[in-house]
């Protein structure tokens, strides 16, 4: 839905019988213009009949960072205490932020929870979240800490070298914060939440939310440690080896090891476990149902976000299939269109290319 679409709709629920004329003078654009919105509208199931009924609309919270991305690329092989010549992209990042921009760009409604500093940083991130679809109405705005910012040095291959973390606003959220938006978390399809929430509105959101369907990235190896105790609460989780480890207590070396893991973590009540394991894929399971989903070799460009890009392409398509299978494959082809791209966010996301991608990469399910 877009930016105007999401204006005329909070009219229309406010006012269903307001004519196309007041409309357009409310709205400063022409008549012809509303007429073409409420058939678009129209055509996406959102409004019907007359009197502009509003259908109640399905949507994804996400809960989680947002913060501003600073990217460092050398020009040639990276020297290590040295000053590499080459070039710094600036982007939007967080974790929550990434997922619920690409879940916008997969023309999927969501809706971002989460708080920005008082700043230029965080008008930034409000306004361009918001220009690519994302309703971010319900953000809190904070005037004593600064917005988050993640400083990142990759070397020539795109992978990460280094990288500081300015997270001092999360630390901050109590259980306030999801409590002041507990009605749109429990009115969600799916809730989307990572760890750079805190341990307390973690708490809150396990206490008090377990009964929907939860989806954890837990972000980081020493943020993963929040949720330990509470991952049970979460019904879909979605660690990489390392944060896998650490919630388990299982090394991952081999196939086994990942059927152990995927059994430990249905024992603490947890119903889908994702796994990714880099440039070997990611295990996926649900029930009896256990594999790898693998691709042809991806040139990297850029590492950043391939994860978030994964999670919304998983979320698109659990809203439409309970296949596990299913859901890991799209995640894979809408990671791989991440690593692609220079920037954290690949703004050319979308349903025809994941499905490029699975046919490019050659992306598969194998069952193990």
């Amino acid at each position: 839905m877009t930016k105007r679409e999401r204006e005329i709709i909070e009219i229309l629920k406010k006012e269903p019988m307001i004519n196309q004329n007041d409309l357009a003078g409310r709205l400063g654009i022409s008549r012809s213009s509303v007429a073409v919105h409420i058939t678009n509208l129209m055509k996406k199931d959102i409004i019907a009949g007359k009197g502009y009924v509003i259908r109640e609309e399905k949507f994804v919270a996400v809960l989680g960072g947002a913060n501003v991305d600073i990217l460092g690329f050398p020009r040639e092989r990276f020297k290590p205490g040295d000053s590499n010549p080459g070039s710094v992209l600036q982007s939007m990042g967080g974790v929550g932020r990434n997922i619920a921009e690409n879940l916008a760009r997969l023309n999927i409604p969501v809706r971002l929870l989460t708080v920005l500093g008082e700043d230029s940083h965080g008008e930034w991130i409000l306004n361009d979240t918001s220009s690519a679809g994302v309703d971010v109405s319900h953000i809190r705005r904070d005037r004593s800490h600064p917005t988050g910012i993640y400083l990142s040095v990759q070397d020539e291959t795109g992978e990460m070298i280094a990288a500081i973390s300015q997270m001092s606003i999360y630390d901050e959220m109590d259980e306030s914060y999801p409590e002041s938006v507990l009605g749109v978390l429990r009115s969600a399809d799916r809730i989307a939440v990572d760890t750079n929430l805190s341990e307390a509105a973690l708490a809150y959101i396990a206490q008090n939310l377990s009964d929907r369907e939860l989806f954890l990235d837990p972000v980081s190896s020493n943020k993963a440690l929040r949720v330990k105790s509470i991952i049970g609460s979460f019904s879909t989780v979605k660690p990489n080896r390392i944060e896998s480890e650490i919630l388990t207590g299982i090394p991952i070396t081999d196939d086994e090891s990942l059927k152990a893991s995927a059994r430990w973590y249905f024992n603490q009540g947890v119903r889908n476990v994702i796994i990714s394991l880099g440039s070997e894929g990611t295990f996926a399971a649900r029930g009896k149902v256990m594999g790898k989903v693998t691709s042809k070799k991806v040139p990297m460009r850029n590492a950043n976000g391939a994860g978030d890009a994964f999670t919304s392409a998983m979320l698109m398509t659990s809203l439409e299939t309970d296949d596990i299978r299913e859901w890991t494959i799209n995640g894979a082809a809408a990671a791989i269109s991440a690593i692609l791209s220079e920037s954290t966010i690949n703004r050319d996301l979308s349903r025809e290319t994941i499905k490029q991608m699975k046919k490019e990469y050659q992306i598969e399910w194998k069952n193990l």
